[in-house]
């Protein structure tokens, strides 16, 4: 059994294949096909406007560390990002960065 027809046994049949099939191409193009892991450099991405971009390189780096250590695992991609970025605001002695 492939996934749709699970899906629409789950749903008991109520709907169409078709309008199943419709209902994924309006998702797909109200995210305008964006379809991404929501990932470090995604996260990152929100801070983006920040005129430094040396900040945004070194955050970038210092986040792709972690990913050589299992023990980072653990934790939120979004914890990850925001520590990231906040060593690398108090590296750059940056308490508040313009944006």
């Amino acid at each position: 059994m492939n996934a749709i027809r699970i899906f629409l046994w789950l749903c008991e049949d109520i709907y169409l294949i078709e309008e199943l099939n419709n209902a994924e191409w309006i998702i797909l193009e109200t995210l305008e096909y964006r379809l991404k892991w929501p990932g470090p450099m995604s996260w990152l991405c929100q801070f983006e406007d920040i005129k430094d971009s040396n900040i945004l390189i070194l955050s970038q780096y210092l986040i792709e560390l972690t990913l050589l250590d299992e023990k980072f695992l653990e934790w939120p991609i979004s914890y990850v990002t925001v520590a990231g970025f906040y060593l690398t605001l108090h590296l750059c002695q940056n308490n508040w960065i313009t944006i």
